[in-house]
């Protein structure tokens, strides 16, 4: 009897402790929080053409890491003054080192006609805003992602 318990208990035991891989993605591909540390972040930049006019209508996708987290995408749009804010991302610090930030033409030759631009997570800006409340809670970070955008030819 004691051997059987041992068995079962055991296997609840591995259900629950790989419940969660690695990447933080649970059962059916959700953010999993238990046992990884995450922060809040806030993006946040501004869209400007070389002649630094803001521009509006600019697709911003916000990959936090294209290889491990493809599904977990924020994507905005600038407004007429050129910026984007989001502050309802919330990751694992790992995941947000190795970040993209791609900028789109979306509108057609609404506001002219600019090449695709992605930034990589050496390009960005990050900085804490608020320290955490415990080992779990890393806190609150501003991700900063300006970019100016060339005209298509």
């Amino acid at each position: 009897m004691k051997k059987l318990l041992k068995y079962i208990f055991g296997g609840i035991l591995f259900l629950l402790g790989f419940g969660c891989d690695k990447e933080g993605f649970g059962i059916g591909g959700g953010y999993c929080m238990y046992g990884q540390p995450h922060a809040d972040y806030k993006l946040i930049g501004d869209v400007k053409g070389q002649d630094g006019k803001p521009i509006q209508g600019i697709r911003v996708v916000f990959t936090p890491d294209p290889a491990s987290y493809p599904y977990n995408n924020d994507t905005l749009y600038t407004d007429a003054k050129g910026h984007f804010q989001s502050d309802r991302l919330k990751y694992d610090f790992p995941y947000v080192q190795k970040a993209n930030v791609i900028f789109e033409d979306v509108d057609g030759a609404d506001n002219g006609s600019f090449k695709t631009k992605t930034l990589q997570a050496s390009d960005l800006k990050v900085s804490q805003t608020a320290k955490g409340s415990g080992s779990w809670d890393e806190g609150k970070y501003t991700i900063q992602a300006d970019a100016k955008l060339e005209k298509e030819d």
